[in-house]
């Protein structure tokens, strides 16, 4: 699944903006809906995985850029 150490079918969140973000069972759920993820390496679109929590629970993390700018000022 990706070299970096995230539980097996950990949930997925993508977040797109302050306000967008939705929720996946999984990567594979995630990438029909939005199939350049990769957790291992930055795409066009999204960041790679990174690591949260969801009521406690680890998730894989990816943004889009137009979020990452936001989150990194």
């Amino acid at each position: 699944m990706t070299k970096l150490p995230f539980p097996a079918n950990c949930p997925v969140v993508v977040v797109l903006s302050m306000r967008e973000a939705y929720e996946f069972a999984n990567l594979d759920e995630a990438k029909k809906v939005y199939p350049d993820l990769d957790p291992d390496v930055n795409g066009q679109n999204f960041t790679w995985a990174m690591h949260d929590k969801v009521d406690g629970q680890p998730v894989m993390r990816f943004e889009s850029w137009a979020a990452e700018a936001i989150f990194s000022r």
